[in-house]
C-alpha cells in the first residue's frame, strides 16, 4: 500500500518557482517544511481543480501549462481543489474584514 503524502512540491505557475502545499491544511510554502516527506513534482503531474462557473473538475499540468476538462489518464494527480477552496474563502474572509475596517475609519 502506498504512503500518503500531506505535502507535494508544486511549481507556480506564474513564476515558475518550485513551492510546496499541504493537501490536508491548505498551506503553501516556499521553502520545503523541514522533517517531512514531501512528493516531488515531475512532467507527468497533473493538478485537479474546480471550475465554480461550470461545476466541474479540470486538469492542469504546470510542466507544460496545458489545461484539459477531461482526468489524465496514466499520471500522478495531485487534488488542489481543497487548496484552491482553502484560498478562496481565505480570500472572501480577508476582503470581508477590510471592508469592515475601513467602515470603521
Amino acid at each position: 500500500m502506498e504512503e500518503r503524502m500531506e505535502w507535494v512540491e508544486i511549481i507556480e505557475p506564474q513564476s515558475r518557482e518550485h513551492m510546496y502545499a499541504n493537501l490536508a491544511t491548505g498551506k503553501c510554502v516556499w521553502e520545503p517544511p523541514p522533517g517531512v516527506r514531501i512528493k516531488k513534482t515531475d512532467d507527468n503531474q497533473w493538478w485537479e481543480l474546480f471550475d465554480p462557473n461550470t461545476s466541474r473538475f479540470y486538469y492542469y499540468n504546470a510542466t507544460s501549462q496545458k489545461t484539459v476538462w477531461h482526468r489524465p489518464q496514466n499520471c500522478d494527480i495531485i487534488p488542489l481543489a481543497k487548496l484552491q477552496t482553502l484560498k478562496q474563502n481565505t480570500e472572501v474572509r480577508d476582503g470581508n474584514a477590510e471592508k469592515e475596517n475601513s467602515k470603521k475609519r
